[in-house]
């Protein structure tokens, strides 16, 4: 039997980990939470929290994710396998690909989290998250666009 997710719990307590933190978010058309977070070097970097929480037996997931690089069309091949050797190294998360309705791609690191976790884990998950993308983006790119 499949637990039902508490959509307004687990968005609710999402929110009161964000205000803990002094984090201010804004929300966007698709109803995710979208954050720019400071990092080093005056860079930032946008982190959304996906407001469609998932479960895992009975607990509900959370995916925060950040764009890092925007392409044309899909990743080289060269490019593609940089990415898979990258996410051999990661600890928590990984790369993934998102086709955009219209033409080209975004290239986006996402950590799939419990969404009870509590205010000093969430804000560490966040910085991942965002450091993580940054680089990536100002390795391939050498801008700051997210």
């Amino acid at each position: 039997m499949t637990k039902k997710i508490d959509a307004v719990a687990v968005e609710s307590h999402v929110k009161t980990l964000l205000d803990e933190l002094k984090l201010k978010a804004e929300t966007t058309e698709k109803g995710d939470l979208k954050i720019l977070m400071e990092l080093k070097k005056d860079r930032t970097q946008t982190v959304v929290i996906n407001s469609k929480a998932g479960m895992i037996g009975s607990t509900a997931m959370v995916e925060i994710n950040s764009p890092a690089v925007k392409l044309n069309g899909l990743p080289s091949q060269k490019f593609a396998l940089h990415l898979l050797k990258d996410n051999e190294k990661q600890k928590l998360g990984s790369w993934q690909l998102l086709p955009l309705e219209k033409e080209g791609s975004i290239v986006f690191y996402s950590i799939t989290i419990p969404s009870s976790i509590d205010a000093e884990t969430f804000h560490s998950v966040l910085k991942i998250v965002a450091s993580t993308a940054d680089a990536m983006e100002e390795k391939t790119k050498g801008g700051d666009m997210f």
